[in-house]
This record gives C-alpha cells, sequence and structure tokens, in this order.
C-alpha cells in the first residue's frame, strides 16, 4: 500500500473525448463498473462545518487473479462549511496513505487542510485518499514500484492496456470534455476553450476568472503562503479572483468556442483561465477549468546555479 506523503492537486486534469477514435484511456475510464459504491462511517459536526468520511470503493482493476489489491478502495473525506458561498464549486485532494492507517479523523493533517480550505473559499472540498491501492502487506510490489512493472508488462506484451495502472488510478476521477490552447505576445495573453459535447452534455455556462499578484516581489497566487516569521505557519495571501467576461469565437450544435484576453498588467503579473460549468447528476454542477495562464511570463529574478541561489525565501 502507498506510504508515501506526496499528493496531488487536481483542479482539472481532463480527457479530451471528440470525435475521433476513443484512446485505451478514454474506454477504460468510461466503463460502467457495478463495483462503484460508497457509504458514510463517520460524521463530525464542528461549529463552522460537517465532515463526513466515507468509505468509497472506485472498481475493480482487472481480476485477482492479477493483483492482490483487484478491488480498489478508499477513504474519502468531505468537508461542507456551514457558510456555502460556492455551492457550485468543489475542490478534490488526490492523496496517498494506507488503507491500514485506520479511519481518518478530523486533525489528521491533510483532512484538517481541506476543512481550512473550505471554510477560506466557501466551497466543498473533498480528500481522496488511498490512490493508488497496492499490496497490503509491502511483501511485493508498492507504489512506483508497481507502476514500473506495469508499465514494463505492457511494454512486453501491449494487447492488454488495461493492465497499466495509471488507467484505475485515473478512473478515481473522470471528468467530460474541454480542450484548449494558450499564447501571448508582448502586451497581452490569450486562452481559446474549445467545447465538444457531441458525446456529453452540454454545458450550462462559461465565464472567466482573473486576479493579480500583490507586488513585483512574488509571482505567487496561492491562497496561504508561509509565516515569513515561522515558516511553518501558514497564513493567508490575500490574491483575489474576480470573475469576467468571455468572448464567443464559433458555436455550432455540437462545439462551443470561447475565449479570453488579459492585457499585461502595470506591474506584477496576473493569472487567468476559463471555467465551463457542466450539469451533474442529482441536480448538480460539475465546473471544469482550463490551464491558467500568467502574463508577464516572466518571473522576479533571474536563473540561479548551485551557490549563487543562497538566499532567504520571500
Amino acid at each position: 500500500m502507498y506510504q508515501g506523503k506526496l499528493a496531488f492537486f487536481f483542479l482539472s486534469t481532463i480527457i479530451l473525448i471528440g470525435q475521433y477514435e476513443s484512446t485505451p484511456l478514454d474506454d477504460y475510464v468510461n466503463a460502467p463498473d457495478p463495483h462503484f459504491g460508497w457509504t458514510i462511517i463517520d460524521t463530525y459536526e464542528a461549529p463552522d462545518y460537517k465532515l463526513y468520511i466515507l468509505n468509497f470503493t472506485s472498481q475493480k482493476w482487472i481480476d485477482e487473479r492479477f493483483s492482490s489489491r483487484s478491488i480498489w478502495w478508499h477513504y474519502l473525506c468531505i468537508t461542507v462549511p456551514n457558510r456555502l458561498t460556492r455551492p457550485n464549486t468543489a475542490f478534490l485532494l488526490i492523496d496517498g496513505g494506507s488503507n491500514t492507517d485506520g479511519i481518518p479523523k478530523p486533525n489528521d493533517e491533510s483532512v484538517e487542510l481541506m476543512s481550512m480550505l473550505a471554510l477560506g473559499t466557501g466551497s466543498i472540498t473533498a480528500d481522496l485518499q488511498d490512490v493508488p491501492n497496492n499490496d497490503p502487506t509491502n511483501q511485493t510490489r508498492n507504489d512506483n514500484a508497481a507502476l514500473a512493472w506495469t508499465w514494463k508488462a505492457f511494454i512486453d506484451n501491449q494487447s492488454n492496456p488495461a493492465i497499466l495502472m495509471h488507467l484505475p488510478m485515473t478512473k478515481n476521477k473522470p471528468l467530460p470534455s474541454l480542450t484548449w490552447i494558450k499564447s501571448s505576445n508582448n502586451t497581452h495573453g490569450y486562452i481559446r476553450a474549445t467545447i465538444d459535447f457531441s458525446v456529453g452534455p452540454k454545458p450550462i455556462s462559461a465565464i472567466g476568472y482573473r486576479a493579480r499578484t500583490l507586488n513585483e516581489k512574488r509571482r505567487d497566487f496561492r491562497l496561504f503562503i508561509a509565516d515569513p516569521s515561522n515558516p511553518v505557519k501558514p497564513m493567508p495571501n490575500p490574491v483575489f479572483w474576480f470573475t469576467t467576461s468571455l468572448v464567443t469565437e464559433a458555436q455550432t450544435n455540437t462545439t462551443i468556442v470561447c475565449s479570453l484576453t488579459i492585457e499585461y498588467p502595470q506591474e506584477g503579473w496576473e493569472g487567468f483561465f476559463i471555467q465551463v460549468n457542466f450539469p451533474g447528476p442529482n441536480g448538480s454542477v460539475l465546473e471544469l477549468t482550463t490551464e491558467t495562464q500568467i502574463v508577464p511570463d516572466t518571473y522576479p529574478t533571474d536563473d540561479c546555479h548551485n551557490e549563487s541561489c543562497a538566499g532567504t525565501l520571500v
């Protein structure tokens, strides 16, 4: 079982499913799985939020003859703030850990971080643990060794792409279709998003977001930064994101092309992206975003090497 501390933040890793032949990853992610399901095992009431701990089964990977961990299950910790100011937005942390760690608690590091983020953003957050599932005894391959072995097996025999462990890791979090391009010149940055709903739901809406750094010292759009007087303690970084209108460049019965152009700021940096809202199950809304474009594409300091990089973190 995966024991590392590394967690992967996926604001939006999006698979384009358009009018062309699907890939083995498309086929695997979109295949129905009767093992998919969840149960609530714990609920915690805090003064400002409610925390749900779920036992979540994402899939069955091939069968028991191939893997001692064919049924993938995870702990899923969902924080719902009492003051929900962004009801159509959610944040997912794809985390590591081990099924043998025990049921998560509200004061666990990653769970507490997601609860703090939920309160700070006014949106629902979730911590999906135990990705990927590996041998729980750690007597055989786990984590990167298991990933490497599946790639070696696939290279030797490419008739079964499902052997690649990255496929079940992706199936935990399937998303609808969206693609984009980014570009910039000496004065402006530009994002053009293409939404293809020929084989999926039509988007509800699309909107742009933009934010500017506080100064020319840091190209930094994070919600929290390290306290300069105590680097292990987080402190708010008041960079605020505002909505902005998009330009619709083209539209058909199955495709919408929209764009966002942002002028270079007089100082500091400006980040911007496009968000597309899709209808979800049971009246929910799924929000997908493009990659963030930052202009100008420069950094506050020149590149450095070896001893010349010594300095103070800001």
